[in-house]
């Protein structure tokens, strides 16, 4: 399990399909990054502090593709991968929001990335951390968000 110097744990899924509760437990305290559909798996027990981070899904799919220097676009159907994605997400949230163990933050990645002092509080505030957003403003890289729609 990698762990960065900043509060950070990074799970490698090796034939798992989330963390072992054991794991959940190692990264008390720390931001643990998890693709929205295993958040679902979270073990019972901990409190959570989920924060989706809401991408608009074109600049994901862009994204991919030019990290994965294949300077190809997407060939499906985006506007049918946008409405499922759209509806598998809200489930998930959905879902999240009836857990008594999960308190629950939306924000959109367009307005971190840009420095919205009013997102990096709603952010600050949600983790109780003990930053400024000018702080936070000097973390954020801006240069990484390769792909706008």
């Amino acid at each position: 399990m990698p762990e960065s110097g900043h509060r950070f744990f990074c799970f490698e899924l090796q034939g798992h399909c989330f963390p072992s509760s054991t794991q959940v437990q190692a990264a008390r305290g720390k931001a643990v990054k998890v693709l929205y559909p295993l958040v679902l798996d979270l073990p019972r027990g901990p409190q959570y502090r989920i924060i989706l981070l809401d991408r608009n899904l074109d600049e994901v799919l862009d994204s991919q593709a030019a990290m994965l220097g294949r300077g190809q676009q997407f060939a499906g159907d985006r506007a049918a991968l946008r409405d499922a994605w759209t509806i598998k997400l809200g489930a998930a949230w959905e879902s999240l929001s009836k857990r008594g163990d999960c308190q629950l933050l939306r924000i959109e990645h367009r307005e971190l990335v840009a420095g919205n002092s009013t997102t990096y509080q709603q952010l600050l505030d949600f983790l109780g951390a003990p930053a400024t957003p000018e702080a936070l403003r000097a973390v954020i890289r801006p240069e990484l968000y390769r792909s706008r729609s």
